[in-house]
């Protein structure tokens, strides 16, 4: 579904525009050469940044046509579940810049004068990685903005006595066996999005009683030695899955 988002703020209704006829360079069927030149122009047009289209890769035969939306839908999916936020940013740049070549602007009328809609395609997923709750509060896991998949950075978005606030967690600088639950919830968020499972790791230990903080404050700030604890709870599931996953990352 393509939404429009205005400079100020969302039209609320999906639209399509009419679409353009034959465009100089049409990006779902073009060659590798006629992306450089394109990408050349939003350079010079200021529609891009410098790496947005850092996703294409040449082909062996520099005559062949590819779809390079579709290239660019793959190559974020690709970044946002390695957590490369960063290029996943720029990717999607590059995206909705090919994609106004393809349709007429929109104007719509606001109390401010014209504006031009833009496009913007909406996702099935929010990017959360994680959901949990303790005692007065809930809390949250994402990738955040400046994640990187060499350097992943978890977002934990907290909610507690009408306070919002977000804490960034580098999870190759958590150290499992100073932590808190917190940390442990982003590095734990981290490495079920990079195994492509369905396990629940931190819920699990939750349930299992190993992640036990009563209240947001211990939740986020209370550290100990969680290898040392879950010698408690070697014989369950989540206990060894832990156990291993610890070990196979120290």
């Amino acid at each position: 579904m393509l939404i429009g988002q205005m400079q100020k703020g969302f039209l609320g209704a999906a639209y399509h525009g009419r679409k353009k006829t034959a465009p100089e360079i049409d990006p779902s069927n073009a060659t590798y050469d006629e992306m450089q030149q394109l990408l050349k122009e939003f350079l010079e047009e200021g529609k891009v940044e410098e790496g947005a289209f850092d996703f294409m890769k040449e082909p062996e035969d520099p005559n062949e046509r590819l779809n390079y939306l579709e290239e660019a839908l793959a190559s974020r999916e690709s970044q946002r579940n390695s957590g490369e936020m960063k290029g996943y940013q720029q990717t999607m740049q590059a995206y909705y810049a090919m994609r106004s070549l393809m349709y007429d602007p929109v104007i719509v009328e606001t109390e401010d004068g014209p504006i031009e809609a833009q496009y913007r395609k909406g996702e099935l997923t929010s990017g959360i990685l994680g959901l949990g709750s303790c005692g007065n509060g809930i809390y949250y896991a994402r990738y955040a903005k400046d994640s990187t998949a060499e350097n992943p950075v978890v977002e934990i978005g907290v909610e507690y006595e009408e306070e919002k606030k977000t804490y960034s967690i580098a999870v190759h600088s958590v150290d499992p066996k100073d932590a808190s639950a917190m940390e442990m919830f982003a590095l734990l968020s981290h490495w079920q999005k990079q195994d492509g499972n369905d396990l629940p790791l931190y819920s699990m230990g939750v349930s299992e009683g190993i992640f036990d903080a009563k209240t947001i404050r211990e939740f986020l700030y209370e550290k100990q030695n969680w290898v040392q604890r879950l010698e408690e709870f070697a014989t369950s599931e989540i206990g060894m899955i832990l156990t291993a996953k610890l070990e196979d990352a120290a």
